[in-house]
């Protein structure tokens, strides 16, 4: 299944299934009879979330949910996942001050940002989450395949230094 995840002008989040050709991406292969990685997922629309949960699950992993910044760092605490998602704008706390964070409370979390841009589409901030230590930066909308190709090669990377 081919997957953008986007907003239309309005600002509200789109899912739309385009086709369906499969995909076995290499991290579903490899997890077999291995203990699946853990994934934090932050973002503040729902069906984003839910959206890319069911592509990393298909793919193996396990994925926890927090819909802001606070909630996602709460969750980091009590679980240490092994690479974390976070959108850019959402409320409570954005990307950038979570990044920031997750870095100040273990300078070693895998670290992908994603983000739609500002209103007018500017992709400034996924920059701005680069520089503060995102390893990754996937702009929406995005391919599934995309996304995948993200997380398994962050996972085929040797271990960051902590």
């Amino acid at each position: 299944m081919t997957v953008y995840l986007g907003f239309d002008g309005a600002g509200v989040s789109r899912y739309l299934q385009l086709s369906r050709g499969g995909r076995e991406s290499a991290s579903s292969k490899a997890k077999v009879g291995a203990m699946a990685k853990r994934i934090l997922l932050i973002d503040d629309d729902e069906l984003v979330r839910a959206t890319i949960q069911s592509i990393l699950e298909s793919a193996g992993y396990e994925v926890t949910q927090a819909a802001d910044g606070v909630q996602g760092l709460e969750a980091y605490r009590a679980s240490t996942p092994d690479l974390v998602i976070t959108d850019i704008l959402m409320p409570n706390k954005e990307g950038i001050e979570t990044i920031r964070d997750l870095k100040r409370c273990n300078p070693a979390p895998r670290i992908i940002a994603i983000s739609g841009g500002d209103r007018n589409g500017d992709a400034q901030f996924l920059q701005m989450a680069e520089k503060l230590g995102a390893d990754r930066i996937l702009p929406k909308p995005f391919r599934k395949a995309a996304l995948l190709d993200l997380v398994d090669g962050l996972f085929s990377d040797s271990p960051p230094a902590g």
